[in-house]
């Protein structure tokens, strides 16, 4: 398995049109544009799997046209070694 890290937009889809992933995990706040755009942006190129995380606490909608919404409840903190 190979793990690419890109650090903004414009990186990120360049990552993914030169590696074609498998699966692609975005934060929604990420730097040069969103991951709202860029998910919109991956899904007119393909049909991959895409895992959107943030650490955003709204309640309202904010999910990526084309995506489907899975809100989970925040998990207990789990305490370092």
């Amino acid at each position: 398995m190979l793990v690419v890290e890109a650090g903004s937009y414009d990186s990120a889809l360049a990552v993914f049109r030169a590696e074609q992933p498998d699966l692609a995990i975005l934060d929604i706040n990420i730097p040069g544009g969103s991951g709202f755009e860029l998910c919109q942006a991956l899904r007119r190129e393909s049909k991959l799997p895409i895992l959107m995380l943030t650490v955003r606490n709204e309640e309202r909608t904010w999910f990526a046209p084309g995506a489907q919404c899975r809100r989970l409840p925040p998990s207990p903190t789990v305490p370092a070694p």
